[in-house]
């Protein structure tokens, strides 16, 4: 008798801590605009969204997989709505919906089930779509020495630039083979460079701020120039910046590495015609 009276009390305790876990689930009120664009980031890729009503739409910004872009449909919808989003790490977010002509931030990094505002380092959104923009014109090779080639498909760094904390990685990926090269996601980590055996490697991800002229096809006998804005890090002389460039369902993955001195020595931006 005593133990089946433990038995319900355990279950008891299962239950109630199954509805616990799922009080934790938090909802983030956010602000869009007509306007403006609202951007998400999230800690792993977006696989699922669900939007409460026509007044807002959201798609998955081009060549990067776990940044949701936000806008309203119409302006000044009177009452608010919601949208759900499920991630590739199996996390469920919860977001409840207002209308504003001036949101009060328009880049929102979730970290940890927390929601932190990715302030650009004060550089207005415009300023940063100018910078990589004219990164992009202008086509530099500062860099000949960072690059990957696999199958007749190669990835290289052409240059890295800052502004106020804010890096410019410049890529161009060359697909020289009769197979279109098909990206999955790219991917920014900073690791441990050496792993003592049996030591779990640490790997942090650095979330994509903005991807200017981002694809997600490279067909045959084609190149791609993409630039792409990290915020604000350092690496330590013990850890390494690796870009992963994943192919879709294929073999073709890609894979640079980056020391820290080569951020530490990025250009700035003075002698871009901006």
């Amino acid at each position: 008798m005593k133990i089946l009276i433990l038995l319900f009390i355990l279950s008891i305790c299962c239950v109630y801590q199954g509805f616990a876990q799922q009080d934790t689930i938090k909802k983030f009120d956010i602000e869009v605009s007509y306007n403006k664009t609202l951007h998400i980031i999230f800690p792993a890729v977006v696989t699922y969204v669900d939007l409460g009503s026509e007044n807002v739409i959201a798609a998955k910004a081009p060549g990067a997989e776990n940044i949701l872009r936000v806008k309203a449909v119409k302006k000044d919808f009177p009452d608010t709505t919601n949208f759900t989003v499920i991630t590739g790490d199996g996390n469920f977010y919860s977001f409840v919906v207002r209308y504003s002509d001036k949101p009060a931030q328009l880049n929102i990094l979730i970290r940890d089930n927390h929601v932190i505002v990715e302030d650009l380092n004060d550089v207005p959104p415009v300023m940063v779509d100018n910078i990589a923009r004219t990164i992009y014109k202008s086509n530099r090779n500062d860099i000949k020495y960072l690059g990957c080639k696999r199958y007749s498909v190669q990835i290289l760094v052409k240059s890295i630039h800052v502004y106020k904390g804010l890096f410019f990685i410049h890529v161009i990926i060359k697909n020289n083979s009769n197979i279109p090269f098909d990206i999955d996601y790219t991917r920014f980590t900073i690791r441990d460079r050496k792993l003592i055996k049996r030591t779990a490697r640490q790997e942090i991800q650095v979330n994509i701020v903005k991807a200017f002229n981002a694809q997600t096809t490279i067909g045959e006998h084609s190149t791609i120039r993409t630039v792409y804005v990290l915020p604000k890090f350092t690496i330590s002389s013990d850890k390494i910046f690796v870009i992963d460039l994943i192919e879709k369902e294929v073999i073709r993955n890609l894979t640079i590495q980056i020391e820290s001195e080569d951020f530490f020595n990025a250009k700035t931006i003075e002698n871009l015609k901006l």
